[in-house]
């Protein structure tokens, strides 16, 4: 790979870290005065649009004005109502009103009834009357409201409104035109009699484009769909005119809004496009603005030429600064690495001429004295040598008698580690015993739980076979209570069986299904509903018996004695843990215990089993609260 020297390096940093940012710079200041001055050029004609539209504006309320003050003439509202019965007075309004037109350069003033049938006009006053003028806004006229608007009348419209076809254009099709549209009153200003309508064309010989383009000096054009009706040229300025494209006009119509078209190059052109819309918001013509771009294009040259020359002027300077840095710098060190390799080679005279007084001529000073020195210390260099190769040859012999003793060492460690991989494998292989004499167990006592399950079934099957033929009802229901309590435990061994654990079980499940049993063994899971509320705890096989026996002969006892036969009702059980002790709470909303029964004197078995089973075998605590139906709570603690 060849080397980078270090004029190299400095060439390239002065390209990435000055020439590259100084031309990013120009060429970014270049494009942002552009961008700035096109975003300009566009807005400022945006601005000259806004006064443009307020001048088209100021118009169509010029001509509200107007048709409001001829209404109020004397020779259209005194003489109407006489004209619309007389024709030569009507022919007098039609005079008066063509003169007025004239003074005001009106096209077209038209005077109708309360029907919208003309009754005098100025363009036409010899016409014959009668014509019927069917537009919504006369109509919003006749009803007291006056207008000022653009409209688009139709070539047809012009002809039946008796403008002579000798004064249109061949293939003119229709013409914009300002309108104002104003109601007549009475004498007695309490009665509309009829409609003045004020009609001024935009065409070639309007004054409204020469009042815009005055005002703001660029072009104006009015256009009638993509047709050019009028155009006015700044004054004192060479800018040519440039048509629109038909695409371009016809977006105006298609989007109702304002479109612009730019081209900045020299001779280019900015235009901006505005719809003018009629009295029902139609697009019915368009107002154009343009301007040139040579102020533009100037400022940009200007720009771009003071950027390129202070661009150059930056480039010289970075060129002056290389060739001092190569002087002063880059030739001292040529000069030093000239001197290192003739030291290199063992030539200690070598003397480095000082060119400069700065920090490499410092630099330099010291080499030379670092090679007087290296001279000196290179005799006591190789004494050093000598005795370091003396060293060495006792430090390896040293090593062969480590390598013997470390070899020796190996093969102790060999042996060990063959007597530890016999011990591993033997233990393993007791582990492997042990697993296979737990998993023996494991099905032995499911075995086990299994064969108990099946033999408590058995007696209490038998039970149950001699309760059905025995004829005492009192050794029956003794038979019922053994069967069920026996039944209890065959659970308890069942859920054993099923449970991957052989000293625990689940209270929760537990409990949920002995109620379903019992309910179904006594009939009442149609009546008494079952609200069961036990937190998941598991209890010992120790503790779990007595608790399920527990369990047992209180939901008999309820089914059996708490509720009438019709009678419909609750049993709820509420289990809970808090610091290692077991509370339970049991009640049922039957007809309850009586009031005489004391719990610890009671006769009956199953009360007798509950407390024996509380007190003695699980070392807890019962009560009875006697509130409506029954309520028995007890508790102990988990072993």
């Amino acid at each position: 790979m060849k080397p980078v020297t270090l004029a190299m390096q400095i060439n390239r940093a002065f390209v990435w870290c000055m020439f590259i940012p100084m031309l990013a710079a120009t060429v970014i200041s270049i494009a942002a005065f552009i961008s700035s001055a096109k975003n300009e050029a566009i807005g400022k004609i945006g601005a000259d649009l806004k006064t443009a539209l307020l001048l088209y504006h100021d118009s169509e309320q010029e001509m509200l004005l107007l048709a409001k003050t001829y209404s109020q003439e004397k020779a259209v509202s005194f003489l109407l109502p006489y004209a619309a019965s007389t024709a030569n007075v009507g022919l007098k309004v039609g005079l008066e009103l063509a003169r007025m037109a004239r003074n005001h350069k009106l096209d077209m003033v038209t005077v109708v009834g309360l029907a919208g049938e003309v009754i005098a006009c100025s363009h036409a006053p010899y016409q014959a009357k009668g014509t019927l003028l069917d537009k919504d806004y006369i109509r919003v006229a006749l009803l007291g409201i006056p207008q000022g608007f653009t409209e688009r009348i139709t070539r047809e419209e012009l002809l039946r409104e008796g403008i002579t076809l000798s004064s249109l254009e061949d293939d003119m099709q229709a013409m914009l035109s300002l309108t104002g549209v104003s109601p007549i009153y009475n004498s007695d200003q309490n009665q509309i009699i009829g409609a003045v309508i004020l009609k001024k064309f935009i065409g070639n010989t309007s004054d409204l484009a020469e009042k815009i383009t005055g005002t703001i000096g660029l072009h104006v054009v009015f256009f009638e769909n993509i047709r050019l009706v009028s155009k006015a040229r700044p004054t004192g300025k060479t800018i040519e005119f440039i048509s629109p494209s038909r695409p371009v006009l016809e977006s105006v119509y298609d989007r109702k809004q304002i479109v612009s078209t730019a081209s900045f190059y020299r001779g280019g052109h900015l235009s901006i496009h505005s719809p003018i819309l009629d009295i029902d918001g139609v697009p019915v013509g368009i107002l154009m603005l343009q301007s040139g771009v040579q102020t533009f294009i100037r400022g940009r040259d200007t720009i771009v030429t003071t950027l390129v020359v202070l661009f150059s002027i930056g480039f010289l300077l970075l060129y002056l600064l290389r060739k001092f840095l190569t002087r002063q710098v880059i030739d001292p060190i040529y000069s030093l690495k000239a001197s290192a390799e003739e030291i290199g080679k063992g030539r200690y005279e070598s003397v480095v001429e000082i060119i400069s007084h700065n920090e490499i001529g410092a630099l330099t000073e010291a080499f030379n004295e670092m090679a007087l020195r290296l001279k000196t210390t290179h005799s006591s260099l190789d004494n050093e040598i000598r005795q370091h190769h003396q060293s060495e040859i006792a430090l390896q012999q040293a090593h062969d008698e480590l390598e013997r003793r470390v070899d020796e060492r190996t093969a102790d460690l060999s042996a060990s580690n063959s007597q530890l991989k016999l011990e591993i494998e033997e233990r393993q292989a007791v582990e492997e015993r042990f697993r296979s004499a737990l998993a023996e167990k494991e099905i032995l006592l499911k075995e086990v739980h299994h064969r108990v399950k099946n033999n408590l079934q058995i007696i209490s099957s038998l039970l149950d076979m001699n309760r059905s033929r025995c004829a005492d009802q009192q050794v029956s229901d003794t038979l019922s209570g053994a069967c069920a309590r026996i039944h209890t435990m065959a659970m308890i061994h069942n859920q054993l069986y099923q449970s991957s654990r052989f000293d625990r079980i689940n209270m929760q499940d537990y409990i949920r299904e002995l109620s379903t049993h019992l309910s179904h063994v006594y009939g009442k899971a149609n009546r008494v509903s079952m609200d069961i509320r036990v937190e998941n705890i598991t209890l010992s096989l120790i503790q779990a018996m007595p608790c399920a026996l527990i369990f047992n002969e209180l939901i008999s006892n309820s089914f059996k004695h708490a509720f009438k036969p019709d009678q419909a009702g609750t049993i709820a059980i509420f289990m809970s843990v808090i610091d290692d002790a077991v509370s339970v709470r049991f009640q049922d909303n039957g007809v309850g215990i009586p009031e005489d029964m004391d719990l610890p004197q009671a006769k009956s078995l199953g009360m007798k089993l509950i407390n024996n089973l509380v007190v003695k075998q699980l070392k807890g605590t019962l009560r009875i609260c006697r509130n409506p139906g029954t309520e028995i709570v007890f508790g102990f603690r988990i072993s």
